[in-house]
């Protein structure tokens, strides 16, 4: 039974994916104790909003590739030449879309926060290694074992050279050039497993990049609402509050992140699961029991917010333990949201819907950053309160949905 288990391909995929999320989360989690400390608040902050900078970039490269992608090569796993012209269609339209990016940073830059040149730098390389990492095609083979060995090296080197380079509290640029290094290393890394597994530039029809702009699209204005809107609160509080805000509301949201990227690596080999097989019945209780699991850490860190800050970021962070208790509660709703929406609705073809869902979500999270700026209300509380909300919007849609949609087949049955 359970050597049947563990050679099945969906646990080769999610162990795979586990072992990647927790090197990609893991990794800064070691330094970002030190960073926070050796940057101070002030430095922290700056790094953070620079970040942001460069997942909102990655948003708009990715263009919704990452989940329209992987749902196509998932039903094509066998036809090289196909999923060939799939990647060469992606990478030609990545390199536009970079052009477009790189102009809103440069705007972005010019009317917000003063970077140094090589912070601006490391921004730049950061946006264009991270577009062609490819994490889709892996996906979509169910071979995500092979990009792993690409974010385990990556990772590993930006440990290293964080604790290198980063000395002093002016130092966040380097920080920002070391993430640069670690992406670039990372995107190399992927690109020759492509090769090595087979996969080439071949030229596609005018037809099929059509197809992958058109099918992509409303998985890209799902990204924009989910995970641009979240990123521009923290872009929104570094043109408006101190620098030490955006630290204390950064810290918060990167324990959010890291919680809720544990739920990642079963949603991400679902999702292609899920598609092929659409059996929901798995999904309900892969979310029960995880759910269960995952109240033990949420309420731990709930409780003991004001120790787990000066524990991980220093002492001068415990001023954000009200903004991490929102982020934590967000973090739950998330991550059970996260289950019920790809994955859930692949199962169903009803992908739209779980995009929709975002878009509703993340259109009320936008309004609401607009209500907070005329109202001067932009404040780390209130952004991080306005999440939790729109998060909760998305996963009442989701299950109202789901319900209502699995009810409707077993009447047509």
């Amino acid at each position: 039974m359970l050597k049947k288990l563990t050679s099945h391909r969906l646990f080769k995929n999610t162990s795979a994916l586990i072992i990647m999320q927790l090197f990609t989360y893991v990794a800064p989690f070691i330094v970002l104790p030190y960073l926070s400390r050796t940057l101070g608040a002030d430095g922290f902050g700056l790094m953070i909003a620079a970040l942001s900078l460069t997942v909102i970039s990655n948003v708009c490269t990715d263009f919704g590739f990452n989940l329209s992608a992987t749902y196509l090569i998932s039903r094509k796993q066998n036809q090289i030449r196909y999923i060939s012209k799939v990647i060469t269609a992606i990478y030609s339209l990545k390199l536009l879309l970079l052009a477009l990016v790189f102009f809103g940073i440069a705007l972005y830059l010019i009317f917000a926060v003063n970077y140094t040149a090589l912070a601006i730098a490391a921004i730049y390389l950061t946006v264009f290694f991270q577009a062609f990492m490819s994490p889709w095609l892996f996906q979509g083979i169910e071979k995500m074992k092979l990009i792993t060995y690409s974010t385990i090296a990556s990772r590993m080197v930006y440990v290293v050279i964080v604790f290198l380079l980063v000395k002093h509290k002016d130092d966040y640029d380097l920080a920002l050039m070391c993430n640069a290094i670690a992406t670039m290393l990372a995107c190399l890394l992927a690109n020759w497993l492509i090769k090595r597994e087979g996969f080439s530039f071949v030229k596609p029809s005018k037809r099929l990049i059509k197809l992958m702009l058109v099918h992509s699209s409303q998985f890209f204005a799902s990204r924009v609402f989910y995970t641009g809107s979240a990123s521009v609160g923290v872009l929104v509080l570094a043109g408006h509050v101190a620098s030490a805000q955006v630290g204390f509301y950064g810290a918060s949201e990167k324990l959010y992140n890291a919680f809720k990227s544990l739920i990642y690596p079963f949603s991400q080999a679902l999702y292609p699961y899920m598609a092929n097989t659409g059996n929901s019945k798995l999904l309900l209780k892969v979310v029960a029991g995880l759910s269960l699991v995952m109240l033990v850490p949420a309420s731990i860190g709930y409780i003991y917010a004001d120790w787990v800050l000066t524990l991980l970021f220093g002492a001068e962070f415990t001023q954000g333990s009200e903004i991490l208790r929102v982020f934590i509660l967000t973090g739950f709703v998330g991550f059970v949201s996260v289950f019920m929406g790809y994955p859930a609705f692949a199962s169903l073809r009803r992908v739209d819907i779980a995009n929709k869902s975002v878009m509703i979500s993340g259109g009320f999270l936008f309004l609401t950053l607009i209500v907070l700026y005329f109202l001067e209300g932009i404040t780390a509380i209130n952004v991080a309160y306005s999440v939790l909300v729109a998060e909760c919007i998305s996963l009442s849609i989701r299950v109202i949905m789901f319900i209502k949609l699995t009810s409707k087949l077993k009447w047509t049955k």
